[in-house]
């Protein structure tokens, strides 16, 4: 099995942690005059930005493929998804730079359960090669998926 999105969670985590700091300096900034409050007001913001984050860490799926499925494995297990079920696949800029790269929303359409359409994201960065073997892959064996690379 190939892991399709490896950062996955990690750039889905970023953006909470960032932004508590921020509030955390501003928080700061604000309260400069006030030296009581302002540690337990800043504890306070770390704390519910450390759960929003862990909620985000965990709610986001990895996804991994093989020759015929593809498999989103998160905290509630194990989803599999067959490969001819996959419809099409986009990807679009986020506009996003982690460390000087530039981060892509992917994006895979596919046909549920009950023949509903489904998506799942997630950003991927242009140094991940895994992406370009399975949009080769799923062009070779699955022709009429539409494939929309930027």
């Amino acid at each position: 099995m190939e892991n399709l999105a490896p950062y996955n969670k990690i750039h889905k985590t970023i953006l909470p942690a960032v932004l508590t700091f921020i509030v955390c300096l501003i928080l700061i900034t604000l309260l400069q005059d006030y030296l009581l409050v302002v540690g337990p007001v800043v504890l306070i913001t770390i704390i519910i930005g450390y759960f929003i984050a862990l909620r985000s860490f965990n709610q986001n799926s990895n996804a991994f493929y093989d020759t015929s499925f593809l498999y989103l494995i998160d905290k509630r297990g194990t989803h599999k998804i067959n490969l001819a079920n996959i419809s099409s696949i986009t990807t679009t800029p986020s506009g996003i730079k982690i460390m000087g790269f530039l981060l892509y929303s992917y994006t895979i359409y596919y046909n549920g359960d009950r023949n509903n359409l489904n998506s799942y994201s997630f950003m991927v960065s242009t140094a991940n090669s895994n992406i370009e073997a399975f949009e080769k892959h799923m062009a070779h064996c699955y022709p009429n998926t539409r494939i929309d690379s930027f």
